[in-house]
């Protein structure tokens, strides 16, 4: 029998990045074929990639003002990045932006994360649908993110809070 903990003591716990449990159904990892603003502008980057795969591309601002660039792994539970600008450092919060538009990112609602971040959509459609979008915590280092239509999403908040 294998042990749960590893050899310094601590828990073992699965990497999300290997498989994605939605609905009750274990499946292969998601991978974001497409994303876009609230303005319809695509966000993927197949000139900056992530782990092989065409990142997601944002525009961030810090609590400080500074300014960057960061590439995020399109897979949910894959927690890679590149950031081009300031050090971000886990537990920052910042704020979204679409590179193309400038606009900040839509906000779902409150992460009931310890820093009190906010769920931010990327959408899986040019209409920015709702019911078709990807959810994740605009604070670093939080791993709350999710892939669910919106009544689902709203309804794991609930639980969670």
């Amino acid at each position: 029998m294998t042990s749960i903990f590893d050899n310094q003591g601590k828990l073992k716990i699965p990497s999300m990045a290997h498989k994605v449990q939605l609905r009750g159904e274990v499946s292969s990892p998601f991978v974001a074929q497409a994303l876009y603003c609230k303005e319809g502008h695509n966000l993927l980057d197949a000139a900056n990639k992530v782990n092989n795969l065409p990142s997601i591309h944002l525009l961030f601002e810090t609590q400080g003002g500074e300014k960057g660039n960061i590439y995020l792994s399109p897979m949910l539970g894959d927690y890679s990045k590149h950031i081009q600008g300031p050090t971000i450092y886990p537990g920052d919060k910042v704020t979204f932006f679409c590179p193309e538009g400038k606009q900040p990112l839509s906000v779902l609602g409150p992460c009931s994360c310890a820093q009190k971040g906010d769920l931010v959509l990327l959408f899986l459609t040019t209409e920015a649908d709702i019911n078709q979008a990807i959810a994740f915590c605009n604070v670093m280092g939080c791993r709350r993110s999710m892939v669910l239509q919106a009544t689902e999403i709203i309804h794991a908040m609930r639980l969670e809070g």
